[in-house]
Protein backbone atom coordinates (compact mmCIF):
# COMPACT_ATOMS: atom_id res chain seq x y z
CA UNK A 1 0.00 0.00 0.00
CA UNK A 2 2.80 2.41 0.88
CA UNK A 3 4.50 1.58 -2.42
CA UNK A 4 1.31 2.54 -4.30
CA UNK A 5 1.27 5.88 -2.50
CA UNK A 6 4.90 6.49 -3.48
CA UNK A 7 4.13 5.58 -7.07
CA UNK A 8 1.22 8.03 -7.13
CA UNK A 9 3.49 10.83 -5.87
CA UNK A 10 6.04 10.03 -8.59
CA UNK A 11 3.24 10.07 -11.19
CA UNK A 12 2.27 13.56 -10.05
CA UNK A 13 5.88 14.72 -10.02
CA UNK A 14 6.93 13.64 -13.54
CA UNK A 15 4.81 16.17 -15.51
CA UNK A 16 6.39 19.04 -13.56
CA UNK A 17 9.70 18.16 -15.21
CA UNK A 18 8.49 17.72 -18.80
CA UNK A 19 11.01 20.35 -19.91
CA UNK A 20 13.79 17.80 -19.31
CA UNK A 21 12.61 15.91 -22.40
CA UNK A 22 13.39 18.83 -24.66
CA UNK A 23 15.94 20.90 -22.77
CA UNK A 24 18.21 18.86 -20.50
CA UNK A 25 19.39 20.88 -17.54
CA UNK A 26 21.41 19.16 -14.86
CA UNK A 27 20.06 21.35 -12.07
CA UNK A 28 16.47 20.42 -13.01
CA UNK A 29 17.37 16.72 -12.98
CA UNK A 30 18.97 17.11 -9.55
CA UNK A 31 15.77 18.83 -8.34
CA UNK A 32 13.74 15.87 -9.57
CA UNK A 33 16.10 13.38 -7.91
CA UNK A 34 15.85 15.28 -4.64
CA UNK A 35 12.06 15.22 -4.79
CA UNK A 36 12.13 11.48 -5.42
CA UNK A 37 14.44 11.06 -2.45
CA UNK A 38 12.00 12.99 -0.27
CA UNK A 39 9.33 10.42 -1.14
CA UNK A 40 11.36 7.21 -0.73
CA UNK A 41 14.17 8.34 1.56
CA UNK A 42 16.56 7.35 -1.25
CA UNK A 43 16.44 6.94 -5.04
CA UNK A 44 15.57 3.31 -5.89
CA UNK A 45 17.04 1.65 -8.98
CA UNK A 46 13.65 1.09 -10.62
CA UNK A 47 12.77 4.78 -10.23
CA UNK A 48 16.17 5.76 -11.66
CA UNK A 49 15.41 3.60 -14.70
CA UNK A 50 11.97 5.14 -15.03
CA UNK A 51 13.42 8.66 -15.02
CA UNK A 52 15.86 7.59 -17.73
CA UNK A 53 13.03 6.22 -19.88
CA UNK A 54 10.68 9.16 -19.28
CA UNK A 55 13.22 11.82 -20.17
CA UNK A 56 15.60 10.01 -22.52
CA UNK A 57 18.52 10.30 -20.12
CA UNK A 58 21.31 7.73 -19.98
CA UNK A 59 21.63 5.77 -16.74
CA UNK A 60 25.27 6.77 -16.45
CA UNK A 61 24.17 10.42 -16.06
CA UNK A 62 22.05 9.62 -13.01
CA UNK A 63 24.74 7.33 -11.54
CA UNK A 64 27.28 10.13 -11.97
CA UNK A 65 25.01 12.64 -10.25
CA UNK A 66 24.49 10.23 -7.35
CA UNK A 67 28.25 10.06 -6.90
CA UNK A 68 28.81 13.79 -7.40
CA UNK A 69 26.11 14.99 -4.99
CA UNK A 70 26.67 13.49 -1.52
CA UNK A 71 23.14 14.46 -0.47
CA UNK A 72 21.64 12.06 -3.04
CA UNK A 73 21.46 8.40 -2.03
CA UNK A 74 20.88 5.32 -4.15
CA UNK A 75 20.48 3.10 -1.09
CA UNK A 76 18.19 3.36 1.90
CA UNK A 77 19.88 5.23 4.73
CA UNK A 78 18.97 5.05 8.37
CA UNK A 79 20.23 7.77 10.67
CA UNK A 80 21.35 6.55 14.09
CA UNK A 81 21.63 9.33 16.66
CA UNK A 82 23.32 8.58 19.96
CA UNK A 83 22.73 10.82 22.96
CA UNK A 84 26.03 11.84 24.55
CA UNK A 85 24.65 14.30 27.09
CA UNK A 86 25.97 14.18 30.65
CA UNK A 87 23.21 11.97 32.06
CA UNK A 88 23.31 9.46 29.19
CA UNK A 89 27.10 9.42 29.49
CA UNK A 90 26.80 8.64 33.20
CA UNK A 91 24.38 5.83 32.35
CA UNK A 92 26.63 4.09 29.84
CA UNK A 93 26.14 5.66 26.42
CA UNK A 94 29.83 4.93 25.68
CA UNK A 95 29.18 1.18 25.92
CA UNK A 96 26.08 1.57 23.74
CA UNK A 97 28.16 3.47 21.17
CA UNK A 98 30.75 0.66 21.19
CA UNK A 99 27.98 -1.89 20.66
CA UNK A 100 26.58 0.16 17.75
CA UNK A 101 30.03 0.32 16.15
CA UNK A 102 30.50 -3.44 16.51
CA UNK A 103 27.04 -4.27 15.14
CA UNK A 104 27.56 -1.96 12.16
CA UNK A 105 30.88 -3.66 11.43
CA UNK A 106 29.10 -7.03 11.35
CA UNK A 107 26.26 -5.63 9.20
CA UNK A 108 28.71 -4.14 6.68
CA UNK A 109 30.44 -7.50 6.36
CA UNK A 110 27.18 -9.36 5.71
CA UNK A 111 24.73 -6.93 4.10
CA UNK A 112 25.26 -4.82 1.01
CA UNK A 113 23.00 -1.96 -0.03
CA UNK A 114 21.89 -0.83 3.42
CA UNK A 115 23.56 2.19 4.93
CA UNK A 116 23.52 3.48 8.46
CA UNK A 117 24.85 6.92 9.27
CA UNK A 118 25.82 7.55 12.88
CA UNK A 119 25.86 10.88 14.61
CA UNK A 120 25.76 12.16 18.16
CA UNK A 121 23.55 14.67 19.87
CA UNK A 122 24.37 16.41 23.13
CA UNK A 123 20.95 15.82 24.70
CA UNK A 124 17.67 14.30 23.52
CA UNK A 125 15.73 15.70 26.50
CA UNK A 126 14.94 12.19 27.76
CA UNK A 127 17.49 12.30 30.57
CA UNK A 128 15.60 10.12 33.05
CA UNK A 129 15.33 7.32 30.48
CA UNK A 130 18.95 7.22 29.20
CA UNK A 131 21.01 6.06 27.54
CA UNK A 132 19.03 7.04 24.46
CA UNK A 133 19.38 6.02 20.84
CA UNK A 134 17.28 7.27 17.95
CA UNK A 135 17.01 5.61 14.54
CA UNK A 136 15.38 7.85 11.98
CA UNK A 137 12.46 9.23 14.03
CA UNK A 138 12.08 6.37 16.50
CA UNK A 139 13.49 6.84 20.00
CA UNK A 140 14.82 3.93 22.05
CA UNK A 141 15.32 4.72 25.74
CA UNK A 142 17.19 2.83 28.43
CA UNK A 143 19.20 1.01 25.79
CA UNK A 144 21.59 -1.67 26.98
CA UNK A 145 24.60 -2.67 24.84
CA UNK A 146 23.25 -6.21 24.47
CA UNK A 147 20.00 -4.85 22.95
CA UNK A 148 21.69 -2.95 20.12
CA UNK A 149 21.88 -5.97 17.78
CA UNK A 150 18.15 -6.64 18.13
CA UNK A 151 17.28 -2.95 17.62
CA UNK A 152 19.39 -2.62 14.46
CA UNK A 153 18.04 -5.97 13.25
CA UNK A 154 14.59 -4.37 12.96
CA UNK A 155 15.97 -2.17 10.17
CA UNK A 156 17.49 -5.00 8.16
CA UNK A 157 14.22 -6.45 6.93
Amino acid sequence: MLEEEYEKQIEEMIPCYEDLKYDYQQDRLVELLREIQEVYGYIPDDVQQRVCQEFGIKEVVIKSLLKYYPSLHAVKRHIITLCVGPRCSARGCGKVADAVREELRVIRENKAGLVFAVRTQNCMKQCTKGPNLKIDDRLYSGVKPEEVGKILGEYLR
